[in-house]
């Protein structure tokens, strides 16, 4: 089964979205705990075992189940046993586009910079709809005049929470389409290239992995621990390359 729950941090006042798998066998206690505690959750379906990571810092506290796959992630469809028409015409194109671009995600977000806001002392966040990244850093007083080394050193993590498919066409718009990291952040694979402190931009470069494409119909009123209406999610897996080019105007508070 699939879970995906929200956490609400009173002291940042934001959602953090942490997707779960777990077995059929223990999918039941997680149920129990999780419903038990937590106020919002959507179960959906897979067939994975878990594990779990907890991450700190001064000013936020992000608790994440993670789960790794008995099996190779290749060519799997979450939705195999639950597809509609529109599911399978989606999941066919995403499975096509894979196949055309050999498992590789590229992004290039070095045309116009997106900015970077900061929030909670230590992370920077983008606003663009389509492009959710997040930025930490474990120096609450960096300023707009800080070196690159600065920078470097401070940096502990970034976050891709939303990313679009490029040049996937054809998908109805009340879809949302994503590609999904085996880890909600990490710090791997991260190079600070450069930093300009007259205009605040940051240039990155990320190289990470994807474990799959996911894709949903928001829904209105979602019940808590009630499985989402057939049709409405899907998920294809494979091992994914991703190389994010990325500048990041970071707007300092």
């Amino acid at each position: 089964m699939k879970i995906t729950f929200f956490c609400h941090n009173n002291n940042i006042n934001r959602m953090n979205n942490l997707k779960l798998f777990a077995s059929p066998r223990t999918i039941f206690v997680f149920q129990l705990l999780i419903c038990a505690t937590l106020p919002h959750i959507i179960i959906n379906s897979g067939d994975i075992r878990p594990s779990s990571l907890i991450r700190t810092t001064k000013t936020t506290t992000t608790t994440t189940l993670y789960f790794s796959s008995p099996q190779s992630h290749k060519t799997q469809n979450m939705a195999d046993n639950a597809d509609t028409p529109e599911v399978a015409a989606i999941t066919s194109r995403i499975e096509s586009w894979l196949d055309k671009h050999h498992n590789k995600l590229e992004f290039d977000f070095t045309g116009d910079p997106i900015d970077f806001k900061q929030h909670s002392g230590t992370l920077f966040t983008s606003s663009k709809p389509e492009v959710r990244i997040t930025l930490g850093f474990n120096d609450e007083n960096l300023t707009k005049d800080a070196s690159l080394d600065e920078l470097r050193s401070s940096f502990n993590f970034v976050a891709l929470d939303r990313l679009p498919v490029p040049g996937l066409d054809g998908i109805p718009p009340q879809w949302q389409i994503f590609p999904q990291t085996p880890m909600s952040s990490f710090s791997e694979g991260i190079t600070l290239e450069q930093y300009d402190s007259n205009t605040q931009i940051l240039k990155l470069n990320i190289q990470t992995t994807f474990f799959a494409i996911y894709g949903r119909v928001p829904q209105e009123h979602q019940m808590a621990c009630a499985p989402a209406p057939k049709g409405t999610y899907l998920q294809v897996r494979r091992d994914i390359q991703g190389v994010i080019n990325l500048r990041a105007k970071l707007i300092f508070d």
